[in-house]
């Protein structure tokens, strides 16, 4: 193909890359997929293109994104002409200037690459109101859309280049002459009128022009320091004047930057899709974040996209998105392999010793390093913190002279180093290096919480039919005691599901109640009393579930149009339906009081369930029903 381009070449390049990337980054090969399928009409045609294509990578913290785009450009060869911007910096004087010059001198009108990091940082939205935006994200957004953008001069280097002009103007009319590029005659004039431009070579060397200033006086993007060098022994004093005005007019003059064969690539953490609440907790088990990622679309992608920026701004995204997972518990196993290999075979390499671990090893590093909401980063940095700590730490003690090899393994809640040579082995025990644990909490709190977790969870199941993702009673989070995690609930709620829906809320304080009686109902039910409250009070005053006709009613203090309809009848019915749902949380309870306890005592044991054990603790079997007193003990607070 006779083309600017070589297509086969690149095609050939892309193939590889796309294998390259799958074998280096785990778990994400249909996002690898889907980043090449995206990029690859940019890669073959930019020359037909008539504005930039943008690319989106968006999930959580931690997943590998920038990783994945550093791979692809050095994959592809396209390092030298790779731009990184920071949208946290985006309020910075010149953040954007600073790129969009190196962009004018070298590759104006070319293919060029610009990642734009941290993305939801430039938001324009946050809830119903616009965030100020900077004038360099303006402009941002317009070479997005366009590929064009006016790069302003840089002020300092204008006026550099004013003062130097004028002092060497004045030297010369004093005597000074210049040739070759050099000052032949009237040195002292010359230093005298240049001292605070010059640096100590130019001075020995006696050039006419400071060297730090060649590289502004270049040919922009086709001439080097040495090029420009032969060119300035080619000029006399009248010749470099000349030059010098005219690099000072063309820096003071506006330049329009053609940016249209640019490759835009936002990465951007929107961990809201995944989270519940507003704190990350450690324990959030990484397949359940998995779960929900797989219920996700490109629909769910600009929705938040939309919370984040205006509509208009949403639409110059495109619709090139490739969502990234979380990490699942499978590629936080082979995180942890990959990398313990890397340090092992380094070790080994440099000190001339076998070192082996042991599966047990590796698998409490998983466990007790796996942070889900953090994504990858803490999981390697426990692998970097643990093994080097051991190896040395076995070195430091053994007995042994010149070991010859180490077998690292997990012992209790320490660890264990069985070293060797020719003249025999010996066993050290080790200290374990990571200390992540939950807060100490009393037994009776602990069981407590692991009661109230197992009441959500089984009236959420059985009246609500909801699918658990994980039930929690241990964390390591100051102020949270537990959880639980739900799949996306897609059914519309109805009158009919409203008092399930508060039985469902109110679980966690039945099952207190019901198992260690009123008087030992902990303080943590203050959210689910609101909820439940909110619930209830909501369904009447704006959708008309109640038994009365609501009336619609705009008022100048309010924030939107409401309804209205008597406040004593809407808490009396509301605290009707609060009271119907705390009998059938406890009615459930009752007839579910084996499997409720059995439940509680897996969650004080293990601390969490998920997956199969979650699923195997839901098959436990049934009591018989039994009654439930009718007297409510809640009372509705609007």
């Amino acid at each position: 193909m006779n083309t600017e381009i070589d297509i086969d070449l690149r095609i050939q390049q892309l193939k590889q890359a796309r294998e390259t990337i799958r074998d280096t980054h785990f778990g994400i090969d249909t996002e690898v997929d889907r980043l090449m399928q995206a990029v690859t009409p940019w890669y073959l045609l930019n020359s037909t293109q008539q504005r930039p294509r943008v690319i989106g990578l968006w999930g959580m913290t931690g997943t590998g994104k920038s990783s994945l785009v550093r791979a692809l450009v050095n994959a592809l060869g396209l390092g030298d002409r790779t731009f990184w911007l920071d949208a946290g910096e985006s309020h910075s004087y010149s953040w954007l200037d600073r790129h969009l010059d190196l962009i004018m001198d070298h590759h104006d009108g070319r293919e060029t690459v610009m990642v734009i990091d941290e993305f939801q940082r430039a938001r324009t939205v946050k809830g119903d109101e616009d965030v100020h935006e900077s004038t360099e994200l303006r402009r941002l957004w317009e070479f997005m859309d366009s590929g064009r953008a006016v790069v302003i001069p840089c002020r300092n280097k204008l006026e550099d280049l004013q003062d130097l002009h004028r002092d060497l103007s004045e030297a010369i009319v004093r005597g000074c002459e210049i040739r070759n590029g050099r000052v032949i005659t009237g040195e002292e004039v010359f230093l005298e009128q240049m001292d605070e431009h010059l640096g100590r070579t130019s001075r020995e060397e006696r050039w006419a022009l400071p060297h730090h200033i060649w590289s502004w006086l270049r040919e922009s993007g086709r001439e080097s320091i040495l090029g420009f060098k032969r060119r300035l022994e080619r000029m006399d004093g009248k010749a470099i004047l000349t030059m010098l005005q005219r690099k000072i007019d063309e820096i003071g003059s506006p330049r329009i930057i053609d940016g249209r064969r640019a490759l835009v690539i936002v990465l951007g953490n929107l961990d809201g899709l995944y989270t519940v609440g507003t704190d990350p907790v450690a324990e959030l088990d990484p397949d359940v974040l998995l779960a929900r990622h797989k219920q996700m679309n490109l629909t769910g992608v600009q929705q938040a996209l939309l919370e984040l920026f205006r509509i208009e701004q949403v639409g110059r995204l495109g619709s090139d998105h490739v969502i990234f997972p979380p990490i699942g518990a499978s590629t936080v196993e082979r995180l942890v392999g990959a990398e313990a290999e890397r340090i092992t075979s380094s070790v080994s390499t440099a000190l001339g010793i076998d070192i082996t671990l042991r599966s047990g090893l590796l698998d409490r590093i998983q466990r007790e390093a796996s942070i889900a909401v953090l994504g990858a980063r803490p999981v390697i940095e426990a692998v970097h913190q643990v093994l080097p700590a051991l190896i040395a730490e076995a070195l430091s003690r053994t007995t042994l002279d010149a070991p010859c090899d180490i077998v690292l393994d997990t012992w209790g809640r320490k660890a264990l180093a069985l070293c060797g040579n020719a003249d025999g082995s010996e066993r050290v025990t080790l200290n374990w290096p990571l200390h992540r644990q939950a807060p100490g909490r009393k037994e009776k709190v602990h069981r407590n919480i692991a009661a109230h977790e197992a009441g959500h969870l089984i009236c959420g199941v059985s009246l609500l039919g909801q699918t658990p993702l994980q039930v929690c009673a241990r964390t390591s989070h100051e102020r949270i005691g537990g959880f639980t995690i739900w799949a996306n609930d897609t059914e519309h709620l109805t009158p009919k599901r409203v008092v399930p829906r508060i039985a469902s809320a109110l679980g966690g304080w039945a099952a207190e109640r019901l198992l260690f009686g009123a008087d030992r109902v902990t303080a943590g039910s203050d959210d689910d009393l609101r909820k439940a409250t909110g619930l209830a009070l909501g369904m009447l005053k704006n959708h008309g579930f109640g038994k009365d006709r609501l009336f619609h009613a705009e008022y100048p203090e309010a924030f939107g149009t409401g309804f209205r309809m008597g406040l004593a009848a809407v808490e009396e019915q509301a605290a009707r339906l609060v009271a119907e749902g705390e009998q059938l949380a406890l009615r459930t309870l009752t007839a579910n009081r084996r499997r409720l306890e059995a439940i509680t005592g897996l969650l004080v044991q293990h601390g969490s369930l998920s997956g199969n054990k979650l699923r195997s603790a839901l098959e436990l079997p049934n009591d018989p029903p039994v009654e439930v007193a009718e007297k409510p003990a809640l009372t509705v607070c609007s």
